[in-house]
């Protein structure tokens, strides 16, 4: 009797206790440069946002290399780091400028090309 007693004392603390969880959906942007992959952002929402609402959030998210949050290649790797390092000599006044056919990709709001992007960082 007394082994019973214990498990649902364990039910009866998590029916009291319970709290509501809310389900999100990860909102990843990628920037190919000429067909490949070179910067990607992340963020999550609760899946009702407008694609217009989505794209405006890009304005204000930091942008990462691939190759150091997911496990890839080791020559996608190497060839991610070397993009990353090219930029940093290109800097100007905290910008950069990707040139080429550059392509923004995001699964829930669309895509959109272009000749060039021009990069802005916040702080130097």
């Amino acid at each position: 009797m007394r082994s019973l007693w214990i498990p649902l004392a364990a039910l009866l603390a998590a029916l009291l206790t319970h709290s509501q969880a809310s389900a999100g959906r990860v909102v990843t942007f990628d920037i190919l440069l000429d067909g490949q992959v070179v910067l990607a952002a992340n963020t999550l929402d609760n899946g009702g946002r407008s694609p217009d609402k989505v794209w405006r959030d890009l304005g204000s998210m930091p942008l990462h290399n691939p190759a150091k949050k997911f496990v890839l290649r080791a020559s996608e790797v190497d060839r991610l780091n070397a993009f990353e390092k090219s930029l940093e000599p290109r800097v100007r006044d905290n910008r950069v400028v990707l040139t080429g056919k550059v392509r923004v990709f995001c699964r829930y709001a669309g895509d959109a090309t272009t000749d060039s992007l021009t990069l802005i960082r916040k702080d130097a």
